[in-house]
């Protein structure tokens, strides 16, 4: 059983709003996932916010370390900016788990801090020293005879079976570095799904400039947990790096709904490793100011105004988070796709985008472009 704990405005927000989340057409043309079965019980949209509830919403036993608990406040604006995407290094495996509820059996996993957590308790290495954008850092699979194969693989986890989907580039040679994309998908759903041309459809902007990795998440139904998948980013981030041509100082990471939330998570406690990431429909992360945070991320974000799931506050929380990260001023300007803006006096290398509309909970088209443009931009 999870201790008890005070329930935040926002998580209110959420789950009243998944208790009346109707079921419309657009959100099952989007979202339906392969497997219906497991759909069919219920709307998509309530099944899409019991998922990011259960992978959010976690137990701890530190005060001010359940990740939900506080509210999305912002990392300290004297925080020295611009570390070298070169430096980078790869994350070791099996860092110690954040707080989380299991999705699939409802028991509380091991209490601990989620982004509230310290860096040196998880495994994280410390943050880059700061300097000018690096060339290509290319990691130890570069020059290997043997060639990563696109299709769907398995890694082992802590005696646990992961499964993802690889996709590489058809240019392929194994000596050029290439950028390295995770992409979370939504609770409920799958990384096949995700990959699909009806979901996230990434492979549309990205398929021959970089390795693009679509990961699966566990419980019935599906949906990221910190505790058991920053030890899976770990692993897989490390498996990649050696039996592939990776660039290391080109490590992004996308994701929408529950995988948006784990996304930022991501930003917050692997931003040693990631150059920037993208989260969609997310929030987080849940952590007071810089605490737990290690080093910088580039962000682009985008949130429904109308988003039935996951307020649009919240997604905005997660705006000023990066914004107060990263130096910028409340100064704007248009950028392509047409409902993104891009704050201006972000430290150099560490832009953010905010990209608002009107297409509630679901995937925006212009996405895989927006998030592609943005990376390729570092």
């Amino acid at each position: 059983m999870c201790a008890q704990r005070s329930t935040t405005d926002g998580e209110k927000a959420i789950r009243a709003a998944v208790g009346r989340a109707p079921l419309s057409r657009s959100t099952v043309l989007r979202n339906l996932p392969p497997q219906p079965v497991r759909v069919a019980r219920r709307p998509l949209e309530l099944a899409f916010g019991v998922g990011f509830l259960l992978a959010s919403v976690g137990c701890s036993s530190d005060a001010g370390g359940d990740s939900t608990a506080a509210p999305a406040t912002q990392r300290g604006a004297g925080d020295v900016p611009g570390s070298a995407p070169g430096s980078r290094g790869v994350a070791p495996a099996g860092g110690a788990p954040g707080g989380g509820a299991s999705a699939d059996s409802g028991e509380s996993l091991p209490a601990s801090a989620n982004e509230g957590l310290d860096p040196s308790q998880i495994g994280n290495i410390e943050p880059a020293p700061t300097g000018s954008p690096a060339p290509s850092t290319p990691s130890a699979g570069c020059g290997q005879l043997a060639l990563p194969v696109s299709g769907a693989h398995t890694l082992d986890v802590d005696g646990v079976t992961r499964t993802y989907v690889l996709d590489v580039p058809s240019g392929y040679d194994g000596t050029t570095p290439y950028p390295l994309v995770f992409a979370f998908h939504g609770a409920t759903t799958s990384g096949e799904f995700f990959r699909s041309a009806f979901y996230g459809n990434l492979l549309s902007s990205m398929a021959d400039e970089a390795i693009l990795v679509h990961p699966d998440a566990l419980g019935d139904p599906t949906a990221w947990n910190n505790a058991v998948d920053l030890p899976f980013f770990d692993a897989l981030l490390a498996d990649l790096a050696a039996n592939s041509c990776v660039d290391q100082a080109r490590v992004f990471a996308t994701g929408h709904s529950s995988g948006g939330f784990f996304t930022n998570t991501l930003g917050c406690q692997r931003g040693d490793v990631l150059r920037a990431i993208a989260p969609v429909s997310g929030g987080g992360p849940f952590n007071p100011g810089r605490a737990g945070c290690t080093g910088e991320v580039a962000a682009w974000l985008a949130h429904g105004e109308n988003d039935p799931m996951v307020p649009f506050a919240t997604g905005e929380a997660s705006r000023d988070h990066w914004l107060e990260a990263n130096g910028c001023s409340q100064a704007t300007s248009a950028v392509e796709p047409a409902p993104c803006v891009e704050y201006s006096g972000c430290a150099a290398g560490l832009s953010v985008r905010w990209c608002v509309h009107e297409d509630g909970h679901n995937w925006p088209d212009f996405a895989p472009q927006g998030i592609w443009d943005f990376f390729r931009s570092l």
